[in-house]
């Protein structure tokens, strides 16, 4: 029998928990769930919780009246992506004791035929894996490439694979990630258990990036499952949306998972990187927002949320940084980032520290 026979037989009789959490996502609830109800995904023993995270459009309501059968979960107020789903964890643990792997969907996704078993398949795959994503596709460009999982910027920056591009298959192997998205992955559930969901820090960015940082460094694996297609009405955002909560929580991501000698090494990528980030600041009208940045780091409490999670790193930690972060990319090689500076200087500068540093990395 092949492998892949192998992890169907033991994904076959499983008790999945699918969790939707939304905030005012009523108009996409109602396609996501029926393309979820229609999916034939027999022998998996799928059981729905649906978070409405403080919405206000009349979601509590249209659940209560169009699926009173859901598990649901009120939040309140709006506690992010993170905190909206912890919460939906949270009551799937207590309501399904025996479920054996967490599926988190975005509201606003709609899942192909049968895609849950590959899913679950891949998950089960080899004995460590801990995460698996779908294969994304733009709703709005279905023969278009959303995310085929996604890759880490050793800088902290995360981009999603194959953005933008027409799927023909050069994304179907199934293979190891840097991170999942969390708008269609699989988590197996004594992982989860283990090391816990989203760190609610980081609210609505990077968490994603975080989970998988996390998972890895334990030695789990986090995995893209191409055979599960789902389609995602999936919007870029620019980087002066968030900019502030972006720039946070990448640091955020340095200060904890990379070692203090990597940190040192990667010095002057770092302060290049900074002094490009206040002169896009400046020319944005976003020097405020760059301040702010600093100014959250330098207070008390938060350099001791900082020492905290390193050190809770270091207990988890099982592989060196040289397998961290050997595989990360040097370059941000993606359709969303469209400023074409970065392409032209930035992509083959950072790229070239990149080259040479990850060589210095014997630790």
């Amino acid at each position: 029998m092949t492998e892949s026979g192998d992890a169907s037989d033991r994904a076959a009789g499983e008790q999945v928990v699918l969790l939707i959490c939304c905030y005012n996502d009523r108009h996409h609830l109602e396609p996501c769930l029926a393309s979820v109800r229609a999916s034939d995904d027999r022998p998996l023993d799928r059981r729905t919780v649906v978070v409405d995270n403080g919405s206000t459009d009349g979601t509590a309501a249209f659940l209560a009246r169009e699926h009173p059968d859901l598990e649901t979960v009120r939040v309140e107020p709006n506690r992010g992506f993170t905190g909206g789903n912890n919460a939906g964890w949270r009551h799937a643990r207590r309501a399904f004791p025996g479920a054996s792997a967490l599926v988190l969907l975005n509201a606003d996704t709609v899942v192909g035929p049968g895609w849950l078993r590959p899913l679950i398949a891949a998950l089960r795959a080899r004995g460590h894996n801990a995460a698996a994503q779908a294969k994304l596709l733009l709703h709005h460009a279905p023969d278009r490439l959303n995310s085929a999982g996604n890759r880490c910027q050793y800088l902290g920056f995360g981009f999603p694979r194959g953005y933008g591009e027409r799927d023909n298959g050069q994304w179907d192997d199934a293979e190891a990630i840097d991170f999942a998205s969390g708008a269609a992955v699989a988590l197996d559930r004594e992982a989860v258990e283990r090391f816990g969901l989203f760190d609610e820090a980081f609210y609505m960015t990077h968490e994603d990036t975080d989970l998988g940082c996390k998972l890895r460094q334990a030695g789990r694996g986090v995995v893209f499952a191409p055979q599960s297609v789902v389609r995602h009405k999936y919007k870029p955002t620019t980087p002066v949306t968030l900019y502030r909560q972006l720039e946070r929580n990448r640091w955020l991501l340095l200060l904890t998972y990379y070692k203090w000698r990597t940190l040192l090494l990667l010095a002057p990528a770092l302060v290049a990187m900074e002094l490009g980030q206040v002169l896009f600041c400046l020319r944005r009208r976003l020097f405020r927002e760059r301040i702010a940045v600093y100014a959250w780091f330098l207070r008390r409490r938060n350099r001791r949320t900082v020492a905290v999670r390193r050190r809770r790193a270091r207990r988890r930690r099982r592989i060196p940084d040289r397998a961290f972060l050997g595989g990360f990319a040097g370059r941000i090689d993606s359709a969303v980032i469209d400023d074409p500076l970065w392409h032209r200087l930035g992509n083959p500068v950072f790229a070239g520290y990149w080259r040479l540093a990850r060589r210095l990395i014997r630790w």
